[in-house]
């Protein structure tokens, strides 16, 4: 592609007038390149050569080097005459015809711009010299004039160079050849005496003078003393190699081995100077450069600024890189000047000039559109024709010579010439400085087609054909056949490809418009145009122009970057006798085109077959989601079937190489689409308007040209003359053009390669976007079956990705394939997709008419008669009635989201009653935004309730089907059913036959969980369900049914619960009450379910949680009883009520969930007080909540066995407050005549007493008043229907009392509500129509502002059947002995008191203790234990016990004399004394002493008589609590306390009597005694002189003290 002087090469000028270079040249380039070399510039970093290659050019062919093939030396002979002239003494070795002249051609005169001509950097000097006294007489004049003559070294000039010679500044070498067998080989490599110059050394050889300091210099150190310079920095410039022996010329000596050791010393001395040499000539070239350049750029802003000299500097530097090998930097030398020449213009297309740097055309391309002008005529012919089919490849361009070969080529014209004589246009620069560009880039991706170009340009010297120097860049003896072919750098090629895809881009832009201009130009001026037929015709001229070259160039970079690094997957186009058709089968080789431009048999029929082949052989069409190589998108790299072995790890930068040369041949493609285009043939969706599958007949091209002018008329005046493929010099193109088989054939291969090479690539989107073209044009095509394939791969990414316009077109192709393939099911899908896309469209207009509406004042612009909007327009002519024909004969339904269909989908929130049924209705609005009506079967929407844990779901339905036309429709759906709550929309179904639109109005965050659960549901779900929350309240004539608690409540038998049914206005003719607990731990007893109020029948109960009944007529209720049995303790029960019922109207539903309080609201406590002959128990009821209680009532029931009495009842109801309970005291004793059970008695259980208690919760009163008052209020209003909305509202507000608003208002007798705003009434009005919200509120706020404070109604005594009864059985206490005790005071005679009494501090006083005991207060079971014993002392009922009494009382007060415990034995009903002696300690009125006494229990061992039995036996205290709330009715019996005794003692020891339980009637409890002070008299002087002060003189006490 480029000349010799492009590669990286320096050249060296050598100078051979004793014709020994052959002699050394084998030696010489055997060690080259040259390696590993290092330049560093001071304004550059350290940069390192890796290799170098030298053309050594013989002086003299420097100027006519290319008469002469690259890369051969003059003065090569053959190996005889070297021979002879090692023979021939030196006087007679050369003969005048032997001899080169050292004049040489005259010097040619230099450029005033310098960089360009080839100079050489170094130039050596062959000299021969075989003796000194040769040196002295010829050799050293020679070298001095040839050193005068032919160099000018910088380094010795004692003037200044000018900046001329520094451009093309060189080094120069002398080399002294030594022959064996003369004079000079005698002498040694070097001498002591010449120590100067590289390379000298201290060895001697071995024919020196014996005599020291006598030695003679050799010719080497003469030449180094002659020509170096004398300086410290001066440079070696003289090196010797010796020329060895031949095997035939002399025999081996022992020292051969040393002998090649100096000889290898000495090439590497020449070697090195090599280096060094060139370098220094190459940094002084660089330096100039770089200083010209700065200079030149420093003037750009200076008139007369050229761009050209600049681009000349510049490129001699980057050429000068290019020659050593540094390729980076060339190459950034060139993209500075690609930057730099953009800047140019852009500032001359700024500064408007038509004059400048550039030309304005290219005179080249326009002499090709001028040469096929004439040509068009005759080459062109109408599509269709006969003539169409013939052979145009002798006509026209096909013998110009511009586009023949590479379209892009560096030599295609003198490029530097023109831009010297600044007669370039901006095509040419751009397209020379891309031709740079991409040489220099394939040579550092290593790219074959650089390789094998640079090969042909650097061969083998013709003097050493045999030896083993290669200008390869790896320089290992290697030839290029034996290069590695994955040497390629993969990411260099792939930037190759992206700057190749950028260039054809921007410069075909370009090109055009440079050929534009010259047409004008030629015109007469830039404004002239010609006729409407030129312009037509120049314009297709001009298009072909383009096309052939873009798609050339596609093809060239294509080839000069392909690579077998690049594993290409299987072709999916059958074929069965070109290349393809063996890349058809798994396995098969494929390889990239390794030529410039590919075969067009090859390019063109690759999927060809004969037409005569049967259907069968074609392949299967591909499946959904698999790639032409039978790959998914989610196969690995690796899977690949490939022509060529597999690399287990990719290579850096095939992804992206794979990539940039899949868009190169799309590009291509793009002009072969173009070309096309012009002829009628289209691909798929790049058909006209007119023939579109989704074409609007209403739509019709106009010309923005001309106004008078149509493009029909342009059409109908052209069609007959030009489709012409005259100006496309491509023959690939060419045949391509020749008919519609050719051209489709061509773009499917393009289309596959580029496929391909995106499969290798990973670019999954890419490959779906080639792959609908493909799809598309096998739809042009009528193969519907592979092209449906396709299409329903391809549709579902490009809806994702979020292009419109290409997925409606999509899927009418494929909607199209479909119906013609019969495939129903799938067709209908495809229907409903396009639908979606032409409804999407829709509601997008409607949309932006909203906005303008809502912002604009003046008129609305109708913007669905405007074509601004029709990009993406889609044409559903008919598919609503294949939608409704075909879906009625689908196997399976579909289900589809219907917000892709329609707009405004909402449903009214407020809910209308039915007018003469229970149930409701809701008002469904939907916007059908097609123009084709569509006929619905059925609507339905789906409402869920709100309340927490509820989650009740209620389907409406419409009447029956309906058509829904374009515009707003509103269907009306309803339900029978009452079931009153708080609801949202869950769901709104359309159904079409077999085709269901749904519409979810809560959307959730996730679908559901692992477990199956649904997901919660998101932020923007939740917002929009509270903005259409529907209130659903039934009217007041509706059933209602409610549970509530029994009146009556007896603890001892089963609860049960009441379910209340009113039937309102239905007539019902049976129905079905359901009852499911929803508390856990609940059991419902529906079989014995039980009518206790109304009439009814009861029919069936068998079945678990339903109890049917009969007719029931309107406006009656009935109540039933339901038993229920809790598992655990439950404070609330909740059920489940749902009511089945049936009139002559239908069947109906009403449904509730209820929750009833089962916690007792009071408490009661009993304390018993034992006498002798009655017991006394006091009852304590409390109230257990914050709710107040008024106990109307309360009585105790005897029994059989024992009779009660009280004082006298209750006059008025008692408030019972949760800190203020009340208190009730009733009198128990056996009736008369009872005797003591018996011990076959006690098996037979008796009936305990009961407690009666009458009462009403205060929030019942309240709710009561509250309710009669505001209902009172509101059926006398409009709003009357309104109840069962508003009721409950209001008497929610109780339930948010807190326990003072309570007791406030019971003490108060009346309510007071507060403000309007604190009843709530928010949240239910929200429920309500915006017309009668209003007017509800405003009637509300009256209400309240007459009603804020509400008396409590008539007392509740006066209301008998509001009262609620509590029955709670209580056990008479079991205790076996009752004692009384009696402390009477002494007289001093030894009489007993009447009363207390008085004493005196310190004075005895004497008592005495009565003590009886009783035991008819044992119910016979303590005396069944008793006699349980085989003891005879306690086999009677009268055996004595024995008994333990202890005085108590306050140490501070008295003091006891005698015992305190004393242990006695009783009969029942005996009075037994015990003398008591008391000492006041203290006066007042003192508490006698309290008597405790226990029974006494006999312990095994007894170790402190009193000790022992002080804490045995205690017995219940008085005033222990024996009923509670928790256990009612259970108190713990005397036998269960005697028995717990025992448990803890164990066994009882047949001596140990029983221990049994007693009580204490002390009658002295409470008693005091007044004591007075131990003083008669008290005698108190007063002393004036002490201050006043009073003290005792004396005192006289009432009695002795006996302490």
């Amino acid at each position: 592609m480029e000349p010799s002087s492009s590669s990286s090469k320096v050249t060296v000028e050598y100078f051979d007038p004793s014709g020994v270079f052959p002699l050394v040249s084998a030696g010489l380039l055997s060690r080259l390149p040259l390696r590993n070399l290092h330049w560093k510039s001071p304004s550059r970093p350290l940069r390192s050569i890796s290799s170098l290659h030298v053309d050594l050019v013989p002086y003299g062919q420097l100027q006519q080097r290319p008469q002469s093939p690259p890369g051969a030396v003059s003065g090569a002979k053959s190996e005889e005459s070297i021979r002879d002239a090692l023979a021939r003494p030196q006087s007679i070795r050369l003969s005048a015809s032997e001899r080169v002249t050292t004049t040489g051609p005259v010097k040619e005169r230099r450029h005033q711009i310098p960089g360009l001509r080839r100079t050489a950097y170094l130039k050596i000097f062959f000299l021969r010299c075989d003796d000194t006294d040769a040196y002295k007489a010829t050799a050293r004049k020679q070298l001095r004039e040839w050193i005068k003559e032919h160099t000018t070294p910088p380094s010795q000039s004692t003037t200044s160079v000018s900046g001329q010679e520094h451009h093309d500044a060189f080094e120069w070498l002398i080399v002294h050849v030594v022959l064996p067998n003369t004079a000079a080989a005698s002498q040694p490599h070097t001498s002591g005496s010449s120590g100067n110059g590289a390379g000298s050394g201290t060895e001697k050889a071995p024919g020196t003078s014996r005599w020291p300091g006598r030695g003679t210099s050799s010719i080497l150190d003469k030449i180094r003393s002659d020509f170096n310079g004398s300086s410290k920095s001066a440079k070696d410039r003289v090196a010797q190699i010796r020329v060895q022996k031949g095997p035939e010329l002399s025999a081996p000596t022992p020292s051969a081995s040393e002998a090649m050791r100096d000889q290898e010393s000495a090439w590497s001395d020449l070697i090195s100077k090599l280096k060094s040499l060139i370098l220094t000539s190459f940094d002084l070239r660089v330096s100039q450069y770089e200083e010209d350049i700065k200079g030149k750029d420093a003037q750009r802003r200076l008139p007369g600024w050229n761009f050209c000299p600049f681009f000349v500097l510049k490129e001699g530097l980057a050429r000068g890189f290019e020659s050593v090998g540094l390729i980076e930097d060339a190459l950034a030398g060139y993209d500075e000047l690609a930057v730099g020449l953009d800047t140019i213009i852009r500032e001359q297309t700024r500064d408007e000039e038509q004059t400048g740097t550039f030309l304005a055309y290219t005179e080249d391309l326009w002499q090709q559109a001028e040469a096929a002008r004439p040509l068009s005529g005759k080459s062109a012919v109408v599509l269709g024709s006969e003539e169409s089919k013939a052979d145009q490849g002798g006509t026209g361009l096909s013998e110009d010579k511009t586009f023949v070969g590479p379209p892009l080529s560096a030599v295609k014209k003198p490029y530097r010439d023109l831009i010297l004589s600044n007669k370039v246009s901006v095509f040419d620069i751009r397209c020379y400085i891309f031709a740079r560009q991409l040489c220099l880039l394939l040579r550092l991706g290593n790219a074959l087609s650089s390789r094998s170009g640079l090969m042909a340009r650097l061969r083998t010297h013709p003097a050493t054909e045999g030896s083993e120097y290669s200008f390869s860049d790896d320089g290992h003896g290697g030839t290029a056949a034996q290069s590695d072919n994955g040497s390629e750098d993969l990411i260099t090629l792939a930037e190759v490809c992206k700057r190749g895809i950028e260039f054809i881009t921007s410069v075909s832009r370009v090109m055009r418009s440079d050929l534009w201009k010259a047409y004008h130009a030629k015109l007469g001026g830039s404004l002239g145009r010609g006729s409407l037929d030129d312009d037509w015709e120049i314009g297709r001229i001009i298009d072909n122009l383009v096309s052939s070259w873009t798609f050339s160039l596609t093809q060239q970079i294509l080839a000069e970057t392909s690579t077998k690094a690049i594993l290409i997957p299987l072709t999916s186009l059958p074929d069965s006798k070109s290349s393809s058709a063996k890349a058809a089968i798994p396995g098969g080789p494929i390889q990239e085109p390794k030529v410039a431009i590919a075969e067009p048999k090859t390019m063109m029929h690759p999927a060809r077959t004969s037409s005569l082949a049967p259907r069968h052989s074609l392949p299967e069409p591909l499946s959904p989601g698999i790639f032409p190589s039978g790959l998914t998108l989610n196969s690995n790299l690796s899977d690949l079937p490939t022509s060529g072995p597999k690399s287990s790890v990719p290579k850096a930068g095939l992804e992206d190489l794979a990539a940039y040369r899949a868009e190169l041949y799309l590009l291509g493609r793009r002009a072969l689409e173009h070309l096309g285009r012009e002829r009628g043939w289209y691909i798929g969706w790049n058909q006209p308007a007119g023939t579109h599958p989704n074409a609007d007949p209403s739509m019709e091209e106009i010309s923005l040209e001309d106004g008078n002018v149509t493009v029909d008329d342009r059409k109908s005046k052209m069609d007959g003359v030009a489709v012409s493929s005259c100006a496309i010099n491509n023959s690939l193109l060419k045949c391509a053009l020749e008919a519609r088989d050719p051209f489709y054939n061509l773009y499917e291969n393009l289309t596959d390669k580029a496929l391909r090479h995106y499969t290798i690539a990973g670019r999954v989107k890419s490959v779906e976007a080639v792959m609908a073209d493909l799809a598309a044009l096998k739809f042009h095509l009528g193969d519907y079956a592979t092209a449906a394939t396709r299409l329903h791969r391809v549709a579902p990414f490009y809806a994702e990705g979020g292009w419109g316009l290409i997925e409606t077109s999509v899927l009418i192709m494929y909607a199209n394939c479909l119906k013609e393939l019969k495939r129903d099911e799938e067709y209908v899908n495809a229907i409903l997709q396009l639908l979606a896309k032409a409804a999407e469209r829709e509601k997008r207009l409607i949309s932006r008419r909203r906005g303008r509406d809502m912002t604009a004042p003046g008129p609305n612009l109708n913007l669905e008669s405007k074509s601004c909007f029709d990009d993406d327009v889609v044409n559903t002519s008919g598919y609503m009635r294949d939608l409704a024909t075909l879906s009625r004969e689908l196997s399976l339904e579909i289900t589809v989201q219907m917000s892709g269909y329609f707009d405004d989908i909402y449903v009214e929130p407020y809910p209308r009653h039915l007018p003469d049924k229970d149930g409701f209705q809701l008002q469904l609005r939907i916007r059908h935004v097609l123009k084709d009506d569509l006929e619905i079967q059925g609507a339905k929407v789906r409402i869920v309730g709100t309340t927490g844990g509820q989650g009740r779901e209620i389907w409406l339905e419409s009447a029956g089907g309906f058509v829904m036309k374009r515009g707003l429709s509103r269907v009306w759906v309803e339900a029978s059913v009452v079931i009153p709550g708080p609801y949202i929309v869950d769901r709104i179904l359309l159904e079409c036959h077999k085709v269901t639109f749904v519409h979810e109005t809560l959307s959730k965050v996730s679908a559901s969980t692992p477990t199956g659960l649904s997901g919660s549901l998101s932020a923007a779900a939740v917002t929009a369900a509270k903005k259409s929350r529907i209130l659903y309240y039934p009217p007041p004539t509706a059933l209602r049914a409610k549970t509530r608690l029994p009146k009556l409540l007896h603890l001892d038998a089963v609860r049960s619960i009441e379910i209340e049914i009113a039937t309102g206005w239905n007539n019902i003719l049976g129905g079905e009450l359901r009852l499911r607990s929803a508390s856990a731990g609940l059991r419902l007893r529906t079989a014995e379910t039980t009518l206790v109020e109304g009439s009814a029948d009861v029919e069936d109960k068998s079945k678990p949680g339903i109890v049917a009944f009969g007719p029931l007529a309107a406006g009656s209720s009935v109540v039933f009883q339901l038993p229920y049995v809790l598992e655990s303790d439950l404070n609330d029960l909740t059920l489940k009520i749902e009511v089945v019922y049936t009139t002559e109207k239908g069947k109906f539903l009403f449904a509730a969930t209820s929750t009833e309080s089962i916690v007792l609201p009071l408490g009661v406590n009993v304390q018993d007080i034992f006498k002798e002959k009655a017991l006394f128990s006091r009852f304590t009821v409390s109230a257990v909540t914050n709710i107040p209680l008024r106990v109307m009532d309360s009585r105790l029931d005897g029994s059989e066995k024992f009779k009660t009495s009280s004082g006298p009842s209750i006059s008025s109801p008692i408030v019972v407050f949760p800190r203020q309970p009340a208190c009730f005291v009733y009198r128990i004793v056996r009736r008369s005549g009872e005797p003591i059970p018996s011990r076959s008695a006690f098996k037979n259980k008796q009936k305990p007493l009961a407690l009666h208690i009458e009462y009403r919760c205060l929030d019942e009163e309240i709710e009561e008043a509250l309710e009669s008052v505001f209902m009172k209020a509101l059926n006398d209003s409009p709003f009357g229907d309104l109840s069962r909305l508003l009721v409950p509202t209001l008497l929610s507000w109780v339930q948010r009392r807190s326990a003072q608003d309570l007791e406030t208002i019971s003490l108060l007798g009346e309510i007071s509500l507060g403000s309007f705003k604190d009843l709530g009434w928010g949240d239910t009005l929200d429920g309500l129509p915006s017309g009668s919200r209003g007017k509800v509120e405003a009637w509300l706020a009256s209400w309240h502002e007459g009603n804020t404070v509400i008396p409590l109604l008539t007392p509740p005594t006066e209301c008998p059947d509001q009262r609620r009864k509590i029955v709670i059985p209580v056990e008479v206490p079991q205790v076996q002995v009752v004692h009384t005790a009696d402390l009477q005071i002494l007289n001093s005679d030894g009489s007993t008191h009447p009363q207390t009494g008085t004493a005196t501090v310190g004075q005895l006083v004497g008592a005495e203790l009565l003590i009886k005991h009783t035991r008819v207060w044992d119910t016979g079971k303590v005396n069944a234990t008793l006699q349980s014993f085989s003891e005879p002392q306690i086999s009677g009922v009268d055996t004595p016990l024995e008994f333990v009494y202890e005085l108590h009382a306050n140490p501070d007060q008295w003091l006891i004399g005698g015992r305190r415990r004393v242990h006695f034995t009783a009969r029942e009903n005996k009075l037994q004394k015990f003398p008591i002696v008391l000492l006041p300690l203290r006066s007042g009125h003192l508490l006698l002493p309290t008597i405790d006494i226990k029974p006494f229990v006999l312990q095994p061992t007894l170790a402190d008589d009193e000790g022992a039995t002080a804490d045995q036996g205690q017995p219940p205290t008085q005033g222990q609590p024996a009923l509670s709330l928790g256990a009612p009715g259970q108190r713990l019996s005397p036998l269960a306390a005697a028995g717990n005794v025992l448990s803890r003692h164990g066994s009882v020891q047949p001596e140990m009597p029983a221990t049994v339980t007693c009580e204490t009637d002390c009658r002295n409890q409470g008693e005091t005694i007044l004591v007075f002070p131990n003083i008669k008299s008290t005698t108190i002087g007063l002393d004036p002189a002490h201050g006043g002060g009073a003290f005792l003189v004396e005192s006289e006490k009432r009695v002795e003290s006996v302490m």
